[in-house]
């Protein structure tokens, strides 16, 4: 499967939670043992969990890295002018903008 991390986190949590509630109230009539049903259960309702854990980490990654950016950007805002503050204003700035586009998607 290819695509983001998140877009694969979110079909596993979507399959999981449509696998469960398909347990609970459709496949009553499944000619299982219950312990069976009890455990195929556990399984979509962790992975779901796991998969719902992620996907707030992976949010939560987003928040870190740009704090980390801006908190780096505002260093080399505060050094003294030079020829490599420039430099690496310049590549701030390309970065910065780059930032605020995906943030707005």
């Amino acid at each position: 499967m290819k695509g983001s991390s998140k877009d694969f986190l979110e079909e596993i949590n979507q399959n999981c939670y449509i696998k469960k509630t398909s347990l609970l109230f459709r496949d009553k009539r499944l000619k299982k043992d219950p312990t069976y049903r009890k455990g195929v259960f556990e399984v979509f309702e962790w992975v779901d969990a796991l998969s719902y854990f992620y996907l707030k980490k992976e949010a939560s990654l987003q928040k870190e890295f740009t704090e980390a950016f801006d908190t780096a950007y505002k260093r080399a805002k505060s050094m003294n002018p030079s020829a490599y503050r420039d430099g690496l204003l310049y590549s701030f700035h390309e970065l910065d903008k780059l930032l605020q586009k995906q943030s707005k998607k």
